[in-house]
C-alpha cells in the first residue's frame, strides 16, 4: 500500500429518472451471480466517484483511452501503470459453505491480527459468494470474515 495513489474524480449519474432507473435495477437484479462470477464491476458498489477506487482498482484498464490526451487523473493512473498495478484488486471470495455467518456488505476482511485488508461490496444470491476489493497484500495472506477464512477465487489483473 505504500504505492497508493489517488485523485479526486466525478462520476455524473444519468439522466434518467427514478421509474428508468428502478426498471433498470429489476433487469440487472437477476444477472448479479454473472457478474459477481466474470469480475464485472458496479458503479456504486465496487466503483465509487469519491476517489476511494479508481479504473485500475478494478480491472478498468482497457476503458481508458490514454490516446485521446490529458484526461483527469492521467499522471496517477500512468504513474500506476508503469509501476505495474495498483494497490488494491477486485476479488471474488467465498465463505466456506456451511458457515454460520453469512457475508454482509460493507462488511470488512481482515487478517489474521485483525487488521482490515478489504471490504465486501456486492453479494449474489449464493450467500457464500461475493465480490470484494483487497489490498494486494491480501492475496498472499490468509483473510478472515469475523472469524471465518475466506477464499479468493479469482481477482482483477
Amino acid at each position: 500500500e505504500h504505492y497508493t495513489f489517488s485523485e479526486k474524480y466525478t462520476v455524473t449519474p444519468s439522466s434518467l429518472n427514478q421509474e428508468q432507473n428502478q426498471e433498470i435495477l429489476r433487469q440487472v437484479a437477476p444477472h448479479e451471480d454473472t457478474r459477481i462470477q466474470n469480475l464485472i464491476p458496479r458503479y456504486g458498489y465496487e466503483f465509487y466517484h469519491d476517489g476511494m477506487t479508481n479504473p485500475l482498482d478494478v480491472g478498468f484498464q482497457s476503458a481508458i483511452q490514454d490516446q485521446k490526451g490529458c484526461y483527469p487523473g492521467q499522471e496517477v493512473i500512468e504513474k500506476m501503470i508503469a509501476i505495474g498495478s495498483s494497490a488494491k484488486k477486485l476479488a471474488r471470495v467465498r465463505l466456506p459453505v456451511g458457515s454460520l455467518q453469512p457475508l454482509t456488505p460493507q462488511a470488512p476482511l481482515t487478517d489474521a491480527q485483525g487488521k482490515t485488508l478489504g471490504t465486501l461490496t456486492s453479494l449474489g444470491t449464493d450467500p457464500h459468494s461475493a465480490l470484494a476489493i483487497v489490498s494486494k497484500v491480501a492475496l498472499k495472506t490468509p483473510l478472515f470474515f469475523k472469524t471465518q477464512p475466506v477464499a479468493i477465487e479469482a481477482h482483477s489483473p
